[in-house]
């Protein structure tokens, strides 16, 4: 697999890519606590660790509070840019 650049192409420009589980509004703390739990459990893995690595994805968790920010963040700016 290779890497893609849109750099390489476009000077100026840098391509980001991010994922991320939702769930809906009304979801009890207590489970998007545990969903949060189980996600960081997994992406620490050794296994999923090597494997998203040799398909050239790095895996990094944050909690939920967090994740929310970053997609604000986002949202704000797309909509100002």
């Amino acid at each position: 697999m290779v890497p893609y650049d849109i750099g390489l192409w476009l000077a100026g420009y840098a391509y980001e890519g991010m994922t991320g589980i939702f769930a809906p509004t009304k979801t009890p703390a207590a489970r998007i606590k545990r969903l949060s739990q189980e996600i960081e459990r997994f992406i620490s893995a050794p296994e999923a660790k090597e494997k998203s690595l040799n398909a050239g994805v790095l895996l990094a968790g944050s909690t939920p509070e967090e994740f929310g920010a970053i997609i604000k963040y986002k949202i704000r700016n797309y909509k100002a840019g």
